[in-house]
C-alpha cells in the first residue's frame, strides 16, 4: 500500500518514511507565480533542487506563500519515496540515498497553477501519476515506464485492471477511451 501525501512548507519539515533516515526538507517562501528551491538533508548530506517546489495558493506573511510538494512513498521488496514537485518527479534511491530525476511534467510556468492537479493510482509494482496534462507510470525502483500527455479537457472516468479510462466531449462525441496500463498507448482515441 503506498502512502500520498501533500506536504505544505511554510520553511521546512521533516518526512519520517519507513526504510529512509529522517529527510528534513526546507523551501523558503516565494512570491506567487515562482518556483521555489527545495533543500533536502538526508544522513547529513544537503542537496537542492532548483525550480522545483510550487507556491501554494493561501498567502503566509506579506507578500509571500508557502511552498507545497508531494510524496509517495511505500515498501515493495524494497522501500520506495518520490517527490513530486510543480514541474518534477524526483526519486531517493533507499541504498544510495541518491536523488534522480525521473520524469519533467508536461507543465510550463506561465500557466494558472490553480488548475493542476495529482492523483496517484496503485497497481502492482508500479504507479500511475494522473496530472492535468499528462500520465506516468513508474516503477517502486525509480524508473519511468511510459509518460503519455492529456488535454486539459481530457476526463477521468474510472481505473482498471487494464488502465485509465477517461472521455472528452470534443473528441468522437465524448465516447470513453483507454490508456493503456502496459504501454501508456491511447486506445481508440483519435483527434
Amino acid at each position: 500500500m503506498i502512502e500520498f501525501d501533500e506536504l505544505i512548507l511554510q520553511t521546512s519539515t521533516t518526512l519520517v518514511v519507513d526504510g529512509f533516515p529522517p529527510i528534513h526538507l526546507e523551501s523558503e517562501s516565494a512570491p506567487r507565480g515562482r518556483c521555489a528551491e527545495l533543500s533536502l538533508r538526508i544522513a547529513d548530506e544537503l542537496k537542492q533542487v532548483p525550480n522545483f517546489a510550487e507556491v501554494a495558493a493561501k498567502k503566509s506573511t506579506e507578500s509571500k506563500f508557502p511552498t507545497r510538494i508531494y510524496s509517495i512513498s511505500g515498501v515493495d521488496e524494497e522501500p520506495f519515496l518520490y517527490l513530486v514537485g510543480l514541474l518534477l518527479v524526483l526519486y531517493i534511491n533507499p541504498h544510495s540515498l541518491r536523488i534522480q530525476e525521473v520524469v519533467r511534467l508536461r507543465r510550463d510556468l506561465g500557466e494558472d497553477p490553480g488548475y493542476y492537479i495529482i492523483q496517484v493510482h496503485e497497481y502492482p509494482e508500479s504507479i500511475l501519476l494522473r496530472y492535468e496534462s499528462g500520465l506516468c507510470r513508474v516503477d517502486h525502483a525509480g524508473k519511468l515506464i511510459w509518460h503519455t500527455p492529456l488535454c486539459w479537457d481530457d476526463v477521468y472516468l474510472r481505473h482498471g485492471n487494464d488502465g485509465l479510462y477517461f472521455s472528452n466531449e470534443f473528441v468522437r462525441g465524448g465516447e470513453e477511451w483507454l490508456i493503456r496500463l502496459d504501454n501508456g498507448e491511447v486506445s481508440p482515441r483519435t483527434y
